[in-house]
């Protein structure tokens, strides 16, 4: 894993920057993909990119996370600059409760409960 990363790390144009970043990164490798989607459900990520052969399948089984992009074309910079949900996430666990805020958080709803004396 170490290699890889220093291999890609030398192909980068701002390997510096890069580098420095990684000083405050952390790699966990996960034995199967139920275990990295517990992690991720627990982790409740404001962002999570899965990238992987059966990206929505997994996608499926993820129950906490503020936005989750899919596939390898589907970068997280694509959701603050492109795609809509730009910084609009819940963060530090907190997906684990509430979602993003979308077009339906402007909506106002309205809920009606109605009794009568028989009871049903």
């Amino acid at each position: 894993m170490q290699a890889e990363i220093a291999n890609q790390l030398n192909k980068l144009p701002r390997k510096t920057v890069a580098a420095e970043a990684l000083e405050n990164s952390l790699v966990i490798i996960m034995k199967t993909i139920e275990d990295a989607v517990e992690l991720a459900n627990e982790y409740a990520a404001e962002h999570l990119i899965i990238a992987c052969k059966n990206d929505e399948a997994v996608a499926g089984q993820v129950t906490n996370a503020g936005s989750i992009f899919l596939g390898n074309y589907s970068p997280e910079s694509a959701g603050d600059y492109a795609s809509g949900t730009n910084h609009t996430l819940p963060t530090n666990g907190f997906a684990k409760m509430y979602s993003g805020v979308s077009v339906d958080s402007f909506v106002k709803k309205i809920t009606y409960q109605k009794l009568v004396q028989k009871g049903c």
